[in-house]
């Protein structure tokens, strides 16, 4: 995305399996670059990379912790993701983000009173 929330660049598509974090962290970082020059942006004018991922987040140390990924709360996920890309990488909890997100690019038209129900279980399809 831009900043002004417009899409530059989107991918959809399998990720490894979420109990190999070294797998899942490389593909990542593989995927990034890969869009980095699908959207022909030049790297120096990228300010980073915003993962929402499933809570709970540890924000201190990068980390999630969700149910469903045993042994992620241990993988510094923030840390690893910028040094394999060179990028400063802000990590967030995915409801917090699309929440900040609405309210970033004025998608909620009453910023005091708006509401964000996220659902979700499984890969999303592509629109």
């Amino acid at each position: 995305m831009d900043l002004t929330g417009e899409i530059v660049a989107e991918n959809y598509g399998p990720l490894p399996s979420p109990q190999d974090s070294t797998a899942a962290i490389a593909h990542l970082q593989r995927e990034v670059e890969r869009m980095v020059q699908e959207a022909s942006v030049p790297r120096g004018r990228l300010l980073g990379i915003g993962v929402a991922a499933p809570g709970p987040i540890d924000d201190d140390a990068g980390t999630v912790s969700p149910p469903l990924l045993p042994g992620w709360g241990t993988v510094p996920l923030r840390d690893l993701l910028a040094r394999q890309t060179g990028l400063d990488v802000v990590l967030d909890k995915d409801v917090t983000a699309v929440a900040k997100a609405h309210l970033w690019t004025g998608e909620s038209p009453d910023p005091a009173n708006f509401l964000v129900f996220y659902l979700g279980a499984g890969a999303r399809s592509p629109r």
